[in-house]
């Protein structure tokens, strides 16, 4: 899909009180999805841990484990196509910070805060969608 052209060029500088600041000042904040479903996804993996092996109790248990992951996932892969796509519709060149976010995960103090954030996700998948609509 070919977008109409814009001679809109951005920054993207990643953070993670503030997830993007670009260039122009606009700040998008962190909503932190990890976070605000950390509470229910600990108590189904506490319960999980309790149950007998083999058991249909433990194989329910463990589904609702996995529907805990699988809802926090999504709602980062739909935040960040939303706010990728907004970028994208806006601007005709996005020059993304470039960060090592292999190496900044092996810091334990930052690692939950640096993989919520979804650095690595927001820039593949801004590349990705640029160059599915053939801008720069």
């Amino acid at each position: 899909m070919h977008l109409p052209p814009s001679q809109n060029k951005v920054g993207l500088d990643m953070g993670l009180s503030i997830l993007v600041t670009t260039s122009n000042g606009e700040k998008i904040a962190n909503p932190r999805h990890f976070n605000q479903k950390f509470k229910r996804l600990k108590a189904a993996q506490k319960s999980l841990s309790r149950k007998k092996l083999k058991s249909n109790n433990r194989r329910r248990a463990r589904l609702k484990v996995a529907k805990a992951h699988a809802k926090i996932a999504d709602a980062r892969r739909d935040f960040l196509h939303k706010l990728t796509t907004n970028l994208i519709r806006e601007n005709q060149t996005i020059v993304v910070e470039d960060l090592a976010v292999r190496n900044m995960v092996k810091n334990r103090s930052l690692a939950r805060s640096i993989s919520d954030a979804s650095w690595g996700n927001s820039c593949g998948n801004s590349s990705t969608r640029v160059n599915g609509t053939g801008e720069n």
